[in-house]
């Protein structure tokens, strides 16, 4: 799976170079993906464009357009974001500990 950056997926958007991504790529478009929030910012740009990541509306159209084309990224389950806290959180102590003694 190919995953877009929101701020490279607008700026491809903006140069209307989006929609050639998946040949530039060598990837089909059920193998790319981007996170599921820019969908909706994606839309409301369609009918007012929020001067952050969608400046015109027709960007913002592009976007959709190949949105609907893409895969779609699976959430994270709770219980692994709880454990990947965790893990981190102890890791962090560890660190903190080692560097003040």
């Amino acid at each position: 799976m190919l995953y877009v950056d929101v701020d490279a997926f607008s700026k491809l958007a903006h140069w209307n170079i989006l929609p050639l991504l998946a040949d530039l790529t060598c990837h089909q478009w059920h193998d790319i993906a981007t996170v599921s929030s820019l969908w909706f910012r994606a839309q409301r740009a369609t009918e007012k464009p929020d001067g952050k990541l969608f400046y015109t509306v027709e960007a913002a159209k592009i976007a959709c357009n190949c949105m609907k084309k893409m895969g779609k990224l699976t959430e994270p389950k709770p219980e692994y974001l709880l454990f990947l806290m965790l893990y981190l959180r102890s890791t962090l102590e560890k660190q903190f500990f080692f560097i003040n003694h």
